[in-house]
């Protein structure tokens, strides 16, 4: 996949990977100069990482809301199951029903999932095109002699 992204003259994704890989150099030229600290290349990554998780936090926390309200859901729904084993059309429609009586949507814990897919796929190719173009992943980090 890898191979083929690079290949041409890139793909749909590279103007995010762009702003990512922008930002986390930007970040790290900040606290360069700001802190005069060398070797910070590692803590903008940390940085800008945490930020994004920060960002999306509503996404995940409605993800395992959701999905801890269908766990609770369970022993119903495997009553449900057993009950009308034989009828798929009424098994359907009292899960329907239930999940509507309980406020919840069985696929509410994906679409926030399908959101941030795109962001962290940005966020790990930036971080990889880094790697590959920046100087500054030769740079040890803490204990470790190199990033790249």
């Amino acid at each position: 996949v890898d191979a083929a992204a690079n290949s041409g003259g890139g793909d749909w994704f590279d103007p995010w990977v762009n702003f990512n890989a922008g930002l986390i150099s930007g970040i790290d030229e900040v606290i360069e100069v700001k802190l005069n600290l060398p070797n910070t290349f590692g803590f903008a990554i940390i940085f800008y990482t945490a930020f994004v998780k920060l960002l999306t936090f509503p996404l995940n926390q409605s993800s395992l809301r959701s999905n801890a309200m269908m766990q609770l859901l369970q022993p119903k729904i495997q009553q449900i199951n057993s009950k009308y084993k034989n009828d798929e059309e009424t098994k359907n429609r009292m899960m329907l029903r239930l999940f509507d009586d309980c406020g919840v949507n069985p696929l509410g814990g994906c679409l926030p999932a399908l959101v941030q897919f795109p962001i962290f796929i940005g966020l790990y190719r930036a971080i990889n095109r880094l790697a590959e173009n920046n100087e500054h992943f030769k740079e040890p980090f803490l204990w470790i002699p190199s990033l790249a």
